[in-house]
């Protein structure tokens, strides 16, 4: 009996969450790395080996799919008819750095301002994006380190006494490291599903920034009775330890989106195994959804359409400084962490990232 895998659960509730843990995954990496487009799910998938290497069997044995880009569909196709008509072998990684190649010798000689080439510009970032993810079979985005144990880093956070001491840390671009947990439900809990729990830390200020995201499923551009439930009590929860805690206060330092910091993230279910891996990648504010309970239950595309976000705009956002908490001192972030995860045994897979800039002095 596993975490996912659980005689508790119906297949269609345990893919559910399979696939919610291996999209928060993605999240973070999106987040974390502050890259055009997100990394594959295979990406995903292999880093979370690393993570949780049992949650990592638990899952694979409900999503079996490793989705291609059509970019990358289109080149495996370009390579097939290129080696009928030059009988020799062409693959679509040669076309692909040739293409890339090309553009960026044209961008150089031409001298036009990149303002001005903004869709060639796009262009050679969804090549890249499609021969990193050619690249990846068994590999995690060559912007991460493979996990180590960087003792340097040991006790660069704060609060971490308010933790158990398996995690994994990985270096990032720009002189980052990210502390990764995941924190699971004891077996004899039903889990309700996945929460992704983010800090950004400044250590020179010594202040963070942070949001939660509550991953739920839905089918069709809608939830059942029991999915409304489920999710009126998970936010509930949330609402409680941010929204009513001062974790979304402002202090009106210029211009920027209302600091809500918990969000209800939307995917889609997988009918099977094989399924193609796609998410609807909306956000909604707590509030916004709470609201909505307020009037009815009946929480549809529709409803949400006019509070949701995408999680491309709210990663742009969110290190803009634009959207999720403000810097918040230090007693209200442990506050928060020993009621986020000291009160109660969590009911959640909880991924639970730090992010901080590597000092000289760490």
């Amino acid at each position: 009996m596993g975490i996912i895998q659980s005689p508790f659960f119906d297949p269609q509730h345990s893919r559910n969450l399979a696939f919610q843990l291996l999209i928060s995954i993605r999240d973070m990496l999106y987040i974390a790395l502050r890259k055009p487009f997100p990394p594959s799910y295979e990406q995903s998938f292999n880093l979370l080996k690393h993570i949780s290497p049992q949650l990592y069997a638990e899952a694979r044995y409900f999503i079996k799919s490793r989705n291609e880009s059509d970019i990358i569909g289109y080149f495996r196709e370009e390579a097939n008819l290129q080696s009928a008509v030059r009988k020799k072998v062409v693959t679509a990684e040669d076309l692909i750095k040739k293409e890339i190649k090309r553009l960026q010798r044209l961008r150089h000689k031409s001298n036009i301002p990149d303002d001005e080439i903004k869709h060639i510009l796009q262009r050679v970032a969804w090549l890249n994006s499609g021969l990193e993810n050619l690249e990846s079979v068994g590999n995690i985005p060559r912007d991460v380190t493979l996990p180590l144990l960087l003792e340097q880093y040991k006790n660069s956070f704060l609060f971490e006494s308010c933790f158990d001491e398996n995690f994994r840390d990985f270096l990032i671009a720009n002189k980052r490291v990210i502390r990764v947990r995941l924190l699971t439900p004891e077996l004899n809990l039903i889990n309700k599903g996945v929460e992704l729990v983010y800090e950004k830390y400044d250590e020179a200020r010594n202040r963070s920034k942070l949001f939660v995201f509550s991953y739920i499923s839905w089918s069709g551009g809608s939830f059942s009775d029991e999915d409304h439930n489920d999710m009126y009590k998970r936010l509930t929860l949330t609402k409680e330890l941010i929204c009513n805690r001062n974790i979304c206060r402002a202090e009106n330092r210029g211009y920027r989106f209302p600091c809500c910091s918990s969000f209800l993230r939307i995917t889609d279910q997988l009918p099977n195994k094989d399924s193609k891996l796609v998410s609807s990648s909306l956000l909604i504010p707590n509030c916004g959804i709470m609201e909505m309970f307020g009037q009815n239950n009946n929480i549809n595309r529709k409803r949400i359409k006019i509070t949701s976000i995408k999680l491309k705009m709210f990663s742009e956002m969110y290190y803009l400084g634009l959207i999720g908490s403000e810097y918040i001192e230090e007693n209200l972030v442990e506050r928060f962490y020993r009621s986020f995860f000291g009160v109660r045994k969590p009911q959640s897979i909880i991924l639970f990232v730090r992010e901080k800039k590597i000092i000289s002095n760490s």
